[in-house]
């Protein structure tokens, strides 16, 4: 289930739409790129120390840290370097404040956009990326869903199920609706790189 907010989404992804790779900035500046681990769920969550749903949120998340942890990489990811005034020790005084003993990294503006647009595209809207932000991502770099707005621990276990390889092909395609029902025809991979 979703944090208390009004403006809460969940959306499962289809299959097939890779995660793109990110730059993470460190301390002194220079960035290097991520490598999703390919044994295991990643959840990318981006956000900021002046975001009081975020602190909410990474104390949620922190209360199950061992849970979480024994499911998926944990990586939080800041924005409070890309905004006037962000310091690296707002970030820290947060994290601390919330409990947090999750890998923390500052995301770098494209990585940032890559991640919006990648969001922007499922949804074919036009809203940009909030803070919180999540993203499930499976061991081999696939987006399995994303949550606009503070997402529980409790979901994104229920979530993580989605990561496994050996379930039936419509087990995503049947998180992603409301209601049971039965479809008509077998889900179909997506192929960012199809042609219509």
């Amino acid at each position: 289930q979703l944090l208390k907010s009004s403006s809460n989404t969940r959306t499962v992804a289809p299959i097939g739409l890779p995660v793109p790779t990110l730059q993470i900035v460190a301390e002194d500046g220079s960035t290097t790129r991520h490598q999703y681990d390919p044994g295991r769920p990643t959840i990318l969550n981006i956000w900021s120390s002046t975001c009081a749903p975020c602190l909410v949120e990474i104390t949620e998340w922190s209360a199950h840290r061992q849970q979480l942890m024994d499911h998926a990489a944990v990586l939080t990811l800041s924005t409070d370097h890309l905004t006037e005034g962000g310091t690296g020790e707002n970030t820290r005084a947060a994290l601390k404040q919330a409990g947090s003993v999750f890998t923390n990294y500052r995301i770098s503006v494209q990585s940032l956009k890559s991640l919006d647009f990648l969001q922007r595209s499922v949804l074919d809207r036009r809203l940009p990326l909030p803070v919180p932000s999540t993203f499930l991502v499976s061991p081999g770099g696939e987006l399995i869903a994303f949550y606009k707005g503070p997402v529980s621990a409790r979901q994104l276990l229920e979530d993580l199920k989605l990561a496994d390889q050996d379930r039936v092909p419509d087990a995503r395609r049947n998180a992603a609706i409301p209601f049971p029902g039965r479809w008509i025809g077998m889900a179909v991979a997506g192929q960012p790189n199809r042609v219509a």
